[in-house]
């Protein structure tokens, strides 16, 4: 799923995406979480919003930069098939 495709991204943050997993299934589909899995799964939350800017920032600033080159490649397609 995408937690296990996020993980492999960003593997420091793959126990933390398994928690939250574990602790949002039951709940999604009726069950309910221990006051224990509840506590873990803000810890794990607070770990994953501790990504700190500068990763963020590179992140954006990567996916920028791959849309402006798709955008470069779109227009050499086209520029090439007229």
């Amino acid at each position: 799923g995408y937690a296990a495709r996020l993980g492999t991204d960003f593997p420091d943050l793959q126990t933390p995406l398994q928690t939250l997993t574990r602790a949002y299934e039951p709940v999604r589909y009726g069950g309910h979480v221990s006051d224990e899995d509840a506590d873990n799964a803000e810890a794990a939350a607070a770990r994953i919003t501790g990504l700190s800017r500068s990763r963020i920032a590179e992140l954006i600033e990567t996916e920028s930069e791959m849309l402006i080159l798709l955008e470069q490649l779109e227009q050499e397609i086209k520029d090439f098939a007229t």
